[in-house]
């Protein structure tokens, strides 16, 4: 990665060599990392990224929140009101258009 990029996993955990990521803010390379999937899950209590004070862990959770459910419902919701009068629906994944 660039000098000075920072380093953001909220997907999932091994696509990143955390040895290096490690190496890569220490000398300064990167300013830090926000991680919230690791390789193992949890992150081992001895992995050095826990005492790296420019670097935010949390327990890959990032998806859930007290809205989550609520806000799916809502969308369901409304994607039904549009079917029934014939209106596009709201976030439509169009796989033809991803593999294009």
């Amino acid at each position: 990665m660039p000098k000075g990029s920072y380093v953001i996993v909220a997907s999932r955990g091994g696509i990143v060599d955390e040895q290096s990521l490690g190496d890569a803010i220490a000398s300064g390379q990167l300013p830090g990392a926000a991680l919230d999937a690791t390789e193992a899950e949890p992150l081992p209590a001895d992995s050095p990224l826990w005492t790296m004070p420019n670097v935010i862990i949390t327990p890959h959770a990032s998806a859930l929140s007290p809205q989550l459910y609520e806000g799916g419902r809502r969308i369901f919701m409304e994607n039904v009101r549009r079917y029934l009068r014939g209106q596009p629906l709201l976030h439509v994944c169009d796989k033809r258009v991803m593999s294009a």
